[in-house]
């Protein structure tokens, strides 16, 4: 059997991280507590060290439940390998495990025969600090699931969760996600 290699990639935030307008780009008091006077957005998140904006609060990061969403995934014509997807050549039949620590937390559906697949979501996870997230893509095949690409987070941090979102690239593949507290 095929083990899946697990690629060192770069993670880029792909979340929004435009000025809402509200009161204030920099300066001190820029929502670093959970207490009444720290306020936040999400979609330009600035809370600090291990909070995350809820609800217009700086919250403790962990543990939390999150929730995937808007999980894109794009794949060459071919396997990483170099050879075809399918017997006849035809293109994957793709999939995704996320896995947190090792342990899977949620499978997406199969989506047959395309090289690129949108999941909606939600697939929620429970994340602590430090967690390990791996989200792993599969060809599903009648004997053996063909292993696709990885993009893992580790660890995952709450710098990294207030960009809402990761993307993992390379020349030939590419998978990208939002990801918001529950």
């Amino acid at each position: 059997m095929r083990k899946l290699s697990m690629l060192v990639l770069a993670l880029s935030l792909s979340a929004c991280a435009t000025d809402d307008g509200g009161s204030g780009g920099s300066g001190s008091g820029s929502g670093s507590g959970s207490g009444s006077g720290s306020s936040c957005t999400t979609t330009a998140d600035n809370c600090a060290g291990e909070t995350i904006c809820v609800a217009g609060a700086c919250v403790a990061a962990f543990p939390r439940v999150y929730s995937i969403t808007t999980l894109q995934h794009m794949v060459a014509t071919t396997k990483p390998d170099g050879t075809s997807w399918d017997a006849a050549g035809g293109a994957p039949d793709l999939f995704i495990t996320i896995a947190v620590n090792g342990t899977t937390a949620a499978t997406t559906n199969v989506v047959n025969d395309q090289f690129s697949a949108t999941w909606p979501g939600p697939f929620n996870v429970s994340l602590i600090a430090g967690s390990t997230l791996v989200l792993s893509s599969y060809d599903e095949d009648i004997s053996a699931n063909d292993p696709g690409f990885g993009c893992q987070a580790m660890p995952i941090t709450a710098a990294l969760l207030r960009g809402r979102g990761l993307t993992c690239m390379q020349p030939t593949w590419s998978m990208s996600f939002k990801i918001a507290p529950q």
